[in-house]
């Protein structure tokens, strides 16, 4: 069984959220029957929202509706009726969070996509795979952060020792069972066979690794895309000793809602005579401007900008400036 999000021709509606924040919602059991283009009347309402809002009321058909001005990681709760005197009715629910979709064969789990290819290979074979497919081979530290459901299909699916990279793990000494000398034949230690130790609860406990160097089953992982815009120019005003202000354009926009923005600001390394003494600082803001304060008088930093959202920062997306407080 391959870890898989299915993408079943029956299910009664699906909704699948683009990078750039629009969401498409379809019928995937009534496009089947040959009703794809019969008129449909979509209502989007925020679900867990800590404010009362109108549910978003859209017009479509069966086989493709757009929606757009979502709110990165918030869940919607969706309904798909037939427009007034179009068909026979039905009424269809379902709900999702807005996170860019995954794509086929790949489970979400937030902003991180998972898969595990149906194949057993060595942990180099393993490594390449992963990366031909826009992704990397699973780590100890992102496995750790899975939900319960998802490392729960992951264990399911791989039943046995699965290559797992290691090399981050803080824990990695009491990871491995038995004596490490038994790892002085193996190529490296920092790709492990792993599996998870179940808890006297039954639930699944943390993972215990071994070294091993025949072909072994391993999942990938990638981060989802995410399209936030681009930022345009950005402007350097009010410079003092200690402070700066700054605001930005966008070249380019996003149909996603309540977009923020990341402000990172250091020193520069000609300002340190060490690289290691840099100190990296940042701000989360919602505006296209931004106060950077308690600075130090006639220093030069670098301020850079990017679009952010959750947890996900679009550095590709960002700009960046040079400029010095006063003296």
């Amino acid at each position: 069984m391959i870890l898989i999000q299915t993408l079943d021709p029956r299910t009664a509606i699906l909704v699948t959220v683009e990078p750039n924040g629009i969401a498409i919602v379809s019928s995937p059991r009534l496009t089947q029957k040959g009703r794809g283009n019969e008129e449909v009347d979509i209502s989007l309402q925020e679900i867990e929202s800590s404010t009362k809002n109108a549910a978003l009321k859209v017009k479509g058909t069966i086989e493709k509706t757009e929606i757009t001005g979502l709110k990165p990681g918030t869940k919607y709760a969706v309904t798909m009726t037939p427009a007034k005197g179009t068909s026979k009715p039905f009424n269809y629910n379902a709900t999702f969070t807005a996170y860019p979709s995954c794509g086929e064969n790949r489970v979400q789990d937030g902003f991180l996509c998972v898969w595990a290819p149906e194949q057993k290979t060595t942990w180099k074979e393993a490594f390449q795979i992963c990366k031909n497919d826009d992704g990397e081979l699973l780590d100890y530290n992102t496995q750790k952060e899975l939900t319960a459901p998802v490392k729960a299909q992951l264990a399911s699916h791989v039943h046995q020792r699965f290559w797992v990279d290691i090399s981050n793990a803080k824990e990695s000494q009491k990871l491995v069972e038995g004596d490490v000398e038994q790892c002085a034949g193996v190529e490296t230690t920092d790709v492990m066979c792993c599996s998870y130790e179940l808890a006297e609860d039954g639930e699944l406990d943390d993972m215990k690794c071994t070294c091993c160097d025949e072909p072994r089953p391993f999942a990938c992982k990638s981060v989802a895309k995410i399209d936030l815009g681009d930022i345009g120019d950005i402007l350097v005003q009010d410079v003092t000793t200690t402070s700066l202000k700054i605001g930005w354009t966008m070249a380019s926009d996003t149909n996603w809602k309540e977009r923020s923005f990341m402000v990172t600001w250091e020193s520069s390394p000609s300002n340190q005579r060490r690289k290691r003494e840099i100190e990296v600082y940042q701000k989360v803001v919602r505006d296209t401007s931004a106060i950077i304060e308690d600075l130090k008088p006639g220093t030069t930093y670098r301020v850079a900008v990017a679009p952010h959202a959750e947890a996900i920062t679009a550095e590709d997306s960002g700009k960046e400036v040079i400029v010095s407080t006063r003296e």
